[in-house]
């Protein structure tokens, strides 16, 4: 009987330990190139200090600071900075924020893009939804209305390999 309690114990120590997956071994982290369209369009960093969270630089170069003559005084906008977190498996959701200025650096709008980052096979791949969304100058993006939103299309991104 003592032989069946121990190996019974020992089968429930076994099946209650969590198995890790090929998926959660995917990393968000590194450098990301991103293809909207058939040009390269955006480059992302990710970071953090673990697998689960962290922050995001994504930089856009081809984004139109004057939202197509919205804000014809807008000259640049900056990176969109913010965090990401893992929602399970090889699935993320990102959210950052960006501002944009006219030449003497006067803010005309802050811009969210957020969206879903879900690794491929070989996790060096990337399925991104994105949203954009733009508030006032003096809008909480967290909290207020936003003046315009679009949803961008479905694009993929591919992870920079180390040389």
């Amino acid at each position: 009987m003592r032989k069946l309690i121990v190996a019974l114990a020992a089968f429930a120590a076994i099946a209650a330990t969590p198995v890790t997956s090929a998926d959660s071994a995917c990393k968000l982290t590194g450098s990301w190139i991103g293809y909207l369209g058939p040009s390269a369009s955006w480059t992302a960093v990710a970071d953090g200090i673990s697998q689960s969270f962290g922050s995001i630089v994504i930089t856009y170069p081809a984004m139109d600071a004057t939202l197509s003559g919205t804000f014809p005084l807008a000259v640049r906008i900056s990176s969109f900075q913010g965090t990401w977190a893992r929602k399970g498996g090889r699935n993320f959701a990102y959210s950052t924020i960006a501002i944009a200025v006219d030449a003497q650096g006067n803010t005309l709008w802050v811009g969210k893009l957020e969206g879903t980052e879900t690794l491929q096979p070989g996790c060096n791949k990337e399925l991104v939804t994105a949203k954009f969304s733009a508030y006032a100058p003096d809008a909480d993006p967290f909290v207020d209305t936003a003046f315009f939103t679009q949803d961008l299309p479905d694009h993929y991104g591919n992870r920079m390999p180390i040389p």
